[in-house]
């Protein structure tokens, strides 16, 4: 569980900035007078504007929710995956069916 909190943890705090960015942008008119021009445009116009470290303003109520969501994730895979006898030597289709109808259901969902 520890795993899946951290894993989720990470992955919030590295993509936070970038999942900023494009709030930012989809907030803003498409028209030709817009803040931002691009991705970089806006990374150094909210830097300079705001400071660097506001690309990271308010990641720690999403790390609130994330370590649980995610040790919850992930223990309830691993259970699963147990039930299904995908840590057992030897082939399990069914076990096997239900890791790739996970792993598409993450990529689609």
């Amino acid at each position: 569980m520890a795993a899946g909190a951290f894993a989720g943890i990470a992955e919030h705090s590295v993509m936070y900035p970038i999942d900023l960015l494009k709030t930012r942008m989809q907030v803003v008119n498409p028209t030709p007078a817009a803040i931002y021009t691009g991705i970089g445009n806006a990374i150094a116009t909210i830097s300079r504007a705001e400071g660097y470290l506001s690309l990271w303003r308010g990641l720690s109520s999403v790390v609130v929710g994330a370590g649980p969501a995610h040790a919850v994730y992930f223990a309830t895979y691993e259970a699963v995956k147990q039930a299904m006898g995908g840590n057992a030597a030897g082939h399990h289709p069914l076990a096997a069916g239900a890791q790739n109808h996970e792993t598409i259901w993450r990529r689609n969902g």
